[in-house]
């Protein structure tokens, strides 16, 4: 390997002769045969490397990383020709020949399932299946960490996983989260809401373990990681935010106060009367934020919280007034969805064609009322009729799956060709029956679906091709894959990144460099696009800028007039650099800038001997 390629990794570099992991110096290295793996392992003629630390007894001619199924980035899992190992550590009786990863912390070989690197004893080895997240079951019990759960029903054991360790498991009496057992739960009915803290049944809600106090399951909504709402609350995990909290209102003859500041209200203060932080009336007028409502009952109104008033005929929302609305009848089925007697509303837009006394929601994503079944779209404020769809029959399956008698759908959309009774999901958008498999709504061109499995929410594969994001990808070896980083991976005969891929590059000598940076034998990438430097002179000068010994460029785009020698770097987080001609943001010269005085002041300020300048819009100006 280079000493190009050692001094521009994002992790494994050269300084002074000697290879560094991040800024920790990795003894008795050979330098000549280093050779990076990925930005956490690499080897040499003598060693393998995870971090700064030698992996023992790893032959380095036949190292490879293990890829999880279900995409882990972490590589956890690794063998040579000799060993399987965890980590750091060697999986005594693995055998490295027929080991296969099924999670980020299971594996089996022929004779054996594994737990990190310890045999598991007492588990059935034909019918062992990992679940992700550290749960597993075989045909007679449920296992969190290698341990029983006692009571579970492995037959209806099922994870939600999601991106954190800890997760919701169920069977058909029990509800679990990071294997603990819920207390009082309906487990038919609990499924976890759009986030891996909070979950709910048709009786209560839950963050995490604990039951909320007093949330409405019907109306409960994900605000934020670990903030919620239902109908009349607020919470902060599973606890009540006090939104009546009463601020200090006062005033003199000309100006209302909310504690100490000045309400924006320019009526008569005498006959002021507060409800909460945006409405508010006198004896004249109602107001929402300070601006009047007009058409409303004065002597009637009155505010139900921050979104929601009303008088004796209106319902007010957002101080708009609702006329079309019957105020005795509307009723919140969600946070966002409402209804009368006579109509749906979502977001406050009437749904037409929708049955509002009758609509009810299966889940967060779908509802029905007494004609058809509708796909909620909260990317486009409504709702997507789906056709064709069974009322009776209809039934949710795992998000975004459904289906009825006849059909499966995803979304609104229906699957072609696919059979409800043998149809299974596979993990996130894929799923499969007995003819084809599916990303989404699309049928995915495998010729081989007993060989299709899933590596990650882009990857999959069958015998002879990879697929990405469901589509078939000419020329591509599944076999050697190697999974990068978030955007990158690659296999012997081409590179990934995301779903596009980088045209030309060699996917045997291909590596990253930094976060923007990445090169083949044979060329020097920015993103997915090839940028004119010579590989063999080429340094990186900051996380987006780079130069040889004739071009300078920031990420994909040359600076013309740059100085190759006098190039430098002022910041590199604000993207300002200079040669001994010109001051640069980006790719492009900040005009009157003058070079051997700019100095950047702070985030959007900076100065040189004759000018002040700021940032405007993206762009460095005079100021």
């Amino acid at each position: 390997m280079s000493k190009a390629d050692l001094s521009n990794n994002l992790s494994y570099h050269l300084k002074d002769g000697e290879i560094y992991y991040q800024k920790y110096l990795i003894k008795n290295v050979d330098v000549e045969s280093f050779e990076i793996i990925n930005q956490h392992h690499a080897k040499d003629k003598n060693h393998v490397y995870a971090h700064m630390d030698i992996l023992q007894s790893a032959e380095p001619k036949s190292f490879e990383l293990l890829i999880s199924p279900t995409g882990d980035l972490k590589n956890r899992f690794s063998k040579d020709k000799n060993n399987v190992y965890f980590e750091l550590s060697i999986i005594e009786h693995a055998d490295p020949g027929c080991f296969e990863v099924l999670d980020e912390f299971h594996g089996r070989d022929t004779k054996h399932v594994y737990l990190i690197k310890d045999v598991l004893k007492n588990v059935d080895f034909d019918s062992f299946e990992a679940l992700g997240n550290h749960y597993a079951k075989d045909k007679s019990h449920g296992y969190y960490y290698g341990k029983v759960l006692e009571g579970i029903n492995p037959e209806h054991f099922m994870v939600f996983n999601d991106s954190c360790w800890f997760s919701y498991a169920k069977d058909n009496k029990t509800v679990l989260f990071s294997g603990d057992k819920l207390v009082d739960v309906d487990a038919d009915t609990f499924s976890p809401i759009a986030n891996k803290h909070f979950g709910k049944d048709k009786n209560n809600v839950y963050y995490q373990r604990d039951k909320f106090e007093s949330a409405d399951p019907d109306t409960f909504v994900v605000l934020d990681e670990d903030i919620s709402r239902d109908a009349k609350r607020v919470f902060y995990k599973n606890k009540i935010i006090d939104t009546s909290y009463h601020h200090a209102i006062s005033r003199d003859k000309n100006r209302i106060y909310i504690d100490e500041n000045v309400l924006n209200f320019t009526g008569d203060v005498d006959s002021f009367v507060y409800f909460n932080i945006v409405y508010y009336k006198d004896n004249q007028y109602a107001y929402y934020e300070g601006d009047i409502i007009e058409g409303v009952d004065l002597e009637s109104f009155t505010a139900k919280d921050a979104q929601f008033a009303q008088d004796k005929d209106h319902i007010v929302y957002e101080g708009e007034v609702f006329p079309e609305i019957d105020k005795d009848s509307f009723t919140a089925i969600t946070y966002d969805i409402f209804a009368d007697k006579n109509h749906l509303y979502f977001y406050m837009q009437k749904m037409d064609g929708v049955d509002g006394n009758s609509f009810e929601m299966f889940d967060e994503y779908y509802g029905k009322d007494k004609t058809n079944v509708y796909y909620v779209d909260e990317r486009h404020y409504g709702f997507d009729k789906i056709e064709l769809a069974g009322l009776d029959s209809f039934q949710i399956m795992e998000h975004p799956f459904a289906k009825d008698d006849n059909s499966v759908f995803c979304w609104s959309k229906v699957l072609p060709d696919c059979n409800p009774k043998t149809f299974e999901h596979i993990y996130g958008l894929y799923a499969k029956d007995h003819q084809h498999a599916y990303y989404g709504a699309d049928i995915i061109a495998t010729e081989s679906l007993e060989s299709f499995s899933v590596i990650n929410y882009m990857f999959s594969r069958d015998d002879d091709f990879l697929f990405v994001y469901g589509k078939k990808i000419e020329g591509s070896d599944p076999n050697t894959l190697i999974i990068l980083d978030q955007q990158y991976a690659k296999d012997d005969n081409l590179v990934y990144f995301g779903n596009d891929l980088v045209v030309g590059a060699e996917g045997k000598s291909f590596q990253r460099l930094n976060t923007f940076f990445s090169r083949d034998k044979k060329t020097l990438y920015s993103s997915a696009k090839p940028i004119d430097l010579d590989v063999e002179s080429f340094i990186i000068l900051s996380d987006a800028y780079i130069k040889d010994q004739h071009k300078v460029y920031f990420l994909e785009y040359e600076i013309i007039a740059a100085d190759v020698n006098s190039f430098e770097i002022i910041d590199d987080r604000e993207n300002l650099a200079r040669d001994k001609n010109h001051v640069y943001h980006r790719e492009n010269i900040i005009e009157k800038a003058d070079a051997a005085s700019f100095t950047l002041l702070q985030y959007a300020y900076a100065r040189d001997d004759f000018h002040d300048f700021v940032l405007r819009q993206g762009e460095w100006a005079l100021k």
